[in-house]
């Protein structure tokens, strides 16, 4: 239980470290993780359902076809970064499966989940309330705490459910009230972080949740409760980024802020306050007419649902309609009054479109690991500038083609189906109250990582695999009948204890598996440790370049020969020689590079920059020219080749 709270504890604070998007911090954190693993192995041995099982095969696939993608990918330190990046997952995944092995453990480990979604609704919405905490929304949207507008609304659609299972299942009627306010006020702050994917995410997640686990009808009043607290108090909250002007270009005033934060408090207060009255009401009635009542308003709660989303569909057609012409046509969503009313805008359409391209020139194996980026600049018809497609399965299609597919399908679809049935199909599987918390935090992980890229941040993606080892161990406390008769190591909250009288009904298989795992494992550590310490060398050497350029190269080449695929080594290489006047040194370098990454424009660009500054403006013109044509809309690049066509005149 120890080290399954550590681990829970780590992923809850990645929001303070930008949710570990840095190689710097997830590096050493997975090297420790594997250490964690290599423990656990060694201790105890994981009890999975068949699902279970289908889920990790299909992860350990999704790892295994990554390495093996660095050796087509143009780009192979993005593949080697990309599968380091999932070993990471797949260690966290391992150590909730080996870690969590009862009810208690999984209770503590989603509390400490939900926890980072509360702390931050909490001091967000006092600071709101006297006046401050506008530093925290980035042209109108919230942007702490992780650093980027539409993680910071994961991390609050993710951690809101927690508190929506503590709200359904606790027996104190003032804590059930606390929770459900706190998921209330969870609501209030995700909606001024104005990401259109909380939509999918709440319709998303809430739809799995109410088909998980019996006690439907209090869950959807809560639900229901929670909403109406929400909206109203959304006139105030959507102000935030209304307020910024049509391009988002001024700060929230502080009366608006003070108004949004009010309005947040006070949802959270109306929701609790409806709690007890619901509780209060529900006391009375006898237990008999309860049943008959809660039978009836499930009843009346599914046909309002289903009539307000025929009403919804019927009356919105045309605005559908609009949408999806916005969509198409990458329409921005400035005009709109918030991006909510403007859910078809943005630049997603283009970033797809280049996804399916890049599948269909590599169906069965994609383009390789984190390999994306290669061809989209050249193709893009959108100003932004990007590395991933903002879907995790367009990702996926156009990086591992349909192995990678596949392989994704068995791992989500095995927790999931593992979440939904979980109960009638096995016995130890997670209580009602947990899988309504863990399916409803990976569910809306999911959700938004499919129209967005939460898959790359690590500590949110740690967070969703925690969730889904819960869905799909075995508990101890849950199952009633205990281990099985094979199992020869228990491990409780108490420790680790020896069976008596029961033997491993395999001893060779076992051995075997145990050396396979630390066989891999050990690789996972030389393969991060190695690009972990060559970039450690690089950033070493790029803190030297400006000052001591000669020290810098010593430092760089260590660099080089740890990972000699790194493209920012040869950058700084690059402006290592160019400090030094070395142009002829520098063009070696850029020219190497090119060879290593033929569709990058950057080594062409930077080829015509040190070219440009050595004299040499014939060559800068027709490397601005080259990198150009790898990357068409980039304003930068077409006033540089004005440029360099004016000196050559």
């Amino acid at each position: 239980m120890l080290v399954a709270v550590l681990v829970a504890a780590a992923m809850a604070c990645s929001p303070l470290a930008s949710g570990y998007y840095s190689f710097t911090a997830w590096g050493p954190l997975t090297l420790g993780a594997i250490v964690v693993l290599v423990v656990l192995v060694l201790v105890v041995r994981p009890r999975l359902s068949r699902l279970g099982l289908v889920a990790a095969l299909g992860l350990l696939a999704l790892l295994g076809l990554s390495f093996a993608s660095i050796l087509w990918a143009e780009s192979r330190d993005s593949a080697w970064t990309s599968a380091n990046q999932l070993a990471l997952y797949v260690v966290i995944f391992g150590i909730g499966l080996l870690a969590i092995r009862t009810g208690r453990s999984a209770r503590m480990v989603l509390l400490i989940l939900g926890l980072p979604a509360l702390v931050t609704s909490l001091v967000l919405a006092a600071l709101l309330a006297s006046g401050g905490g506008g530093d925290a929304y980035l042209l109108g949207r919230l942007d702490s705490p992780i650093g980027y507008v539409n993680a910071s609304a994961g991390l609050l659609a993710m951690g809101i459910w927690p508190w929506l299972a503590i709200a359904e299942f606790t027996r104190s009627h003032r804590l059930r009230a606390l929770a459900l306010g706190g998921a209330a006020l969870i609501a209030g702050i995700a909606i001024t972080t104005q990401a259109r994917a909380l939509v999918p995410a709440f319709l998303v997640a809430t739809t799995m949740v109410m088909i998980a686990a019996p006690g439907r009808t209090r869950r959807a009043l809560h639900l229901a409760i929670v909403v109406l607290a929400t909206a109203g108090g959304a006139h105030w909250t959507l102000d935030i980024y209304r307020s910024t002007g049509p391009v988002q270009a001024y700060m929230p005033p502080v009366g608006v802020l003070r108004a949004a934060g009010l309005g947040v408090i006070g949802g959270g207060l109306v929701a609790a306050a409806l709690s007890l009255m619901l509780t209060g009401l529900t006391e009375r009635i006898a237990p008999e007419r309860r049943a008959r009542m809660g039978r009836a308003a499930g009843r009346v709660l599914l046909a309002l649902s289903t009539a307000t989303v025929l009403a919804v569909g019927f009356s919105a057609r045309n605005t559908i309609v609009t949408q999806w012409h916005d969509f198409t046509h990458l329409n921005p969503e400035q005009s709109a009054p918030d991006r909510f009313a403007a859910i078809g805008s943005g630049f997603r359409f283009d970033l797809w479109r280049i996804a399916l391209g890049e599948f269909r020139s590599a169906p069965v194996i994609g383009v390789g690991a984190g390999n994306y980026d290669d061809a989209y600049y050249r193709l893009r018809q959108n100003p932004q500038s990007v590395t991933v497609p903002h879907s995790l399965e367009m990702q996926t299609l156009a990086e591992l083609g349909v192995l990678g597919a596949i392989a994704l399908i068995l791992f989500c679809g095995g927790v999931l189906a593992a979440g939904v049935l979980g109960g009638r199909q096995r016995p130890g599987s997670p209580n009602p109250e947990i899988r309504v918390a863990a399916l409803g935090l990976f569910t809306a992980w999911l959700a938004e990582t499919s129209v967005d890229w939460l898959y790359n941040i690590p500590g949110l993606t740690g967070m969703a695999m925690l969730a889904a080892a819960i869905l799909v161990v075995r508990t101890r406390d849950d199952a009633g009948t205990g281990w099985t008769a094979t199992e020869n190591v228990e491990v409780s909250d108490r420790g680790v204890s020896r069976r008596v009288g029961t033997a491993d009904a395999h001893p060779p298989t076992r051995k075997l598996a145990l050396v396979v795992v630390l066989g891999i494992l050990a690789l996972l550590t030389a393969s991060l440790g190695r690009q972990y310490a060559a970039t450690l060398y690089r950033l070493n050497g790029q803190r030297l370049v400006s000052r001591t350029p000669l020290q810098a190269l010593y430092r760089l080449r260590t660099a080089e020969q740890l990972d000699p695929w790194s493209m920012q080594t040869q950058y700084a290489v690059a402006s290592a020689y160019a400090r030094l006047d070395n142009y002829s040194a520098a063009r070696a370098t850029l020219l190497h590079a090119e060879r290593l990454e033929p569709d990058n424009y950057v080594p062409p660009a930077l080829m015509g920059d040190i070219a440009t500054r050595a004299g040499d403006e014939r060559t800068a013109l027709l490397s601005y020219q080259h990198a150009l044509r790898l990357d068409p809309r980039e304003p930068v690049l077409q006033q540089a080749v004005r440029d360099a066509k004016a000196a050559l005149r």
